[in-house]
């Protein structure tokens, strides 16, 4: 029957009239969304009822907003097809989902360190150096594409979160909010770089607490571009032995840190898909103040600038080149806790995941090709008990990495040879996606130093 269907629709301009050359979208029908609002789908494609297409362009349109709707992490399974014709040129265009489970009771066991290789290598494989807990995570609590956080961990680090994101709530979803209140402590922390390297220092006591309350304005007007407004308060507290240890910690000996921050973000996302693209690009750009008058423990003024570039060359092979860099507009001194550079998730160079490079300006560029090897949608049958799960989209990919990046660290640079010093690593690599947007990293990778290893990356949205 679908080879019937096939040579019909290839040979369908051919038996139409000649005069034929577009075909107008009279509407457009959600299905299979059980939860999700038809409007939130809507919202996030370029098609919309009265629009004027090209023959030639219908199937790339199709396509294109299919990895659209693919990109709102909601739905494991994405069709966008003709579901009917209307007169000779006029179609109503069906969108047919499959939800994904939306509320996910996450056991957390995790490891306080910066990477899984930091933690086997240096810090002995220690189970005190793991989190355990309950994160709470819901994706879609009204149908409206907002996500919903709670978190409650223990172990190395105490902390309780929440947090919460609602992408539009006005007619138009141009208008959104977010939320997030954050308390942790920890009973040991790190007190000071050498050699590009943590040292710590923990008792029985608290060593470090931080309280972090944000509120944000997010303002979409188009389906690329985004723009936010957030306001936060920060308040950090360490005890006696932290900053005699360290007096820079918090600067001048302080043992507490309280400021206010304001953050504009501007923020292009034309990527096809978002936790793991393969074509398109992306740009963020951020201008913070830290310290708005009446807390003043920190004052920063910073621009924080993210681009990345994807391209694909057919089906199998792909480029991607991400460039980064942080500035601070005021040369003052910042205190050791918040000069942090790369050596965290996301911001870190291959080969270098052992280390920490402190500072305050950064910049570097990061390029990988990837070959795609396995592509399939396989079905977990009734093994899985969830049916949203039973459906499991598994692509792998052998990567080429490549990157390069500098620091620049005027007041924390003596012992710590990796700083103000250009940095280069690379290797190879094996990709593993699942889900759309569960992605692991297995590379092998080394740096300038000549040193080499396996090192594991992984990017859960949970």
């Amino acid at each position: 029957m679908w080879r019937y269907l096939l040579s019909f629709l290839l040979g369908l301009p051919a038996i139409l009239p000649a005069q034929l050359h577009y075909v107008v979208v009279d509407d457009i029908q959600c299905e299979g969304n059980r939860r999700t609002k038809s409007a939130t789908i809507l919202r996030e494609m370029d098609l919309a009822p009265g629009d004027t297409i090209g023959l030639l362009e219908l199937a790339p349109r199709l396509e294109k907003n299919r990895t659209l709707v693919l990109n709102m992490t909601l739905f494991t399974v994405v069709v966008v097809n003709i579901g009917e014709w209307r007169g000779y040129n006029h179609i109503v265009v069906t969108v047919t989902v499959k939800e994904q489970w939306y509320l996910f009771p996450f056991p957390i066991f995790e490891l306080a360190d910066r990477n899984f290789n930091v933690w086997w290598s240096e810090q002995g494989r220690s189970l005190q150096r793991v989190n355990l807990g309950l994160r709470l995570t819901h994706y879609n609590v009204t149908g409206r594409r907002d996500k919903l956080k709670a978190t409650v961990q223990f172990g190395y680090t105490q902390k309780y979160e929440l947090d919460y994101r609602l992408p539009g709530f006005n007619r138009q979803q141009t208008l959104g909010f977010k939320t997030n209140l954050f308390y942790a402590t920890n009973k040991e922390t790190n007190y000071q770089t050498a050699g590009n390297k943590f040292l710590f220092f923990g008792n029985d006591q608290v060593q470090l607490s931080n309280v972090r309350l944000n509120f944000g304005l997010i303002y979409r007007p188009k389906l690329y571009v985004s723009h936010e407004l957030d306001l936060e308060f920060h308040n950090n507290r360490s005890t006696d032995s932290i900053h005699l240890l360290n007096p820079d910690f918090f600067l001048n000996g302080a043992d507490q840190q309280r400021f206010a921050a304001i953050s504009y973000s501007l923020i292009v996302d034309r990527r096809d898909l978002r936790d793991y693209p393969r074509q398109g690009c992306y740009l963020k750009s951020i201008i913070r103040k830290d310290g708005l008058g009446f807390f003043t423990d920190r004052d920063a003024l910073t621009f924080n600038t993210t681009f990345a570039q994807y391209f694909s060359f057919g089906r199998k092979w792909s480029t991607e080149l991400i460039w980064k860099g942080l500035f601070y507009l005021y040369r003052n001194q910042q205190p050791y806790y918040n000069s942090r550079s790369l050596g965290f998730r996301p911001d870190y160079l291959r080969g270098y995941e052992l280390y920490v490079v402190d500072g305050m300006n950064f910049s570097y560029v990061k390029g990988s090709l990837r070959w795609q090897f396995f592509d399939r949608v396989l079905g977990l049958g009734k093994m899985v008990p969830i049916s949203q799960l039973r459906t499991f989209p598994l692509q792998l990919y052998l990567t080429l990495n490549s990157d390069v990046g500098y620091v620049d660290d005027p007041f924390y640079q003596e012992g710590n040879p990796l700083s103000n010093t250009w940095l280069w690593g690379g290797g190879v690599g094996l990709d593993i996606v699942a889900y759309v947007d569960k992605v692991l990293q297995i590379e092998y990778s080394f740096n300038h130093l000549l040193e080499n290893g396996v090192f594991l990356h992984y990017k859960f949205t949970f």
